[in-house]
């Protein structure tokens, strides 16, 4: 299950679900603010769903290796783990994103934390919880006087206290979409835009934004 955020002055016109479809007949969708690149959540046909998030801001003296948007982009046309762990180590990243990557097919979960050229994986079995800021031990107090997202460590307490492995997905949604959703207290700018819950046992697809509730079968 994965939260969408972005700043509180954007409106339901700020964004879309889009669908993609190459010369070639790929197909992937993706979840867009207005103007950027696929970089939220999106899955593709051959079976892989993305989650991602941004960590350290953009740094200029990477300015000659690949924005994240740019990266994200790339990496939703991948069908295959072994194509997107390929990728993400090969590529030297302008910025840094956390991916919580599902292979529909082969039932697999990772998170992977990237920083330049250094990618960081982690296999995911049970409850796992991330915001925006890093938790893998490799990258464990090196961006820390970098990270501006204010409230990324008080929402991990908060989802570390509300969530819990033996929920089913309404719970978990719920809790996604009423404890966690934002603004949650005074001074945070921003709000929630979608959930999405990615059901890897059925190869399911949940998106709830707004009113709207669509589902799509991968």
């Amino acid at each position: 299950v994965h939260n969408e955020e972005d700043y509180d002055w954007l409106t339901e016109k700020s964004y879309c679900l889009t669908h993609y479809r190459i010369n070639n007949g790929f197909r992937f969708s993706a979840f867009n603010m207005l103007g950027d690149l696929p970089n939220a959540f999106a899955w593709n046909m051959g079976g892989m769903f993305f989650a991602i998030d941004c960590l350290v801001p953009f740094l200029p003296d990477k300015i000659k290796k690949m924005p994240r948007q740019f990266e994200s982009s790339l990496l939703v046309e991948k069908t295959t783990m072994e194509t997107v762990l390929d990728f993400l180590k090969r590529n030297e990243s302008a910025s840094s994103s956390h991916y919580l990557i599902g292979d529909l097919i082969n039932k697999k979960v990772i998170s992977v934390e990237k920083a330049d050229d250094v990618a960081s994986i982690r296999k995911i079995n049970n409850l796992f919880i991330h915001t925006n800021h890093y938790v893998h031990p490799i990258f464990k107090g090196r961006y820390s006087n970098k990270e501006n997202f204010g409230t990324s460590v008080e929402r991990m307490q908060m989802a570390q206290k509300i969530l819990n492995k033996n929920d089913n997905q309404q719970m978990a949604v719920k809790k996604m979409r009423n404890q966690l959703k934002r603004p949650w207290r005074a001074g945070d700018c921003n709000k929630t835009f979608a959930t999405v819950l990615c059901d890897i046992l059925t190869k399911t697809i949940t998106v709830h934004s707004g009113r709207a509730l669509l589902r799509y079968n991968v």
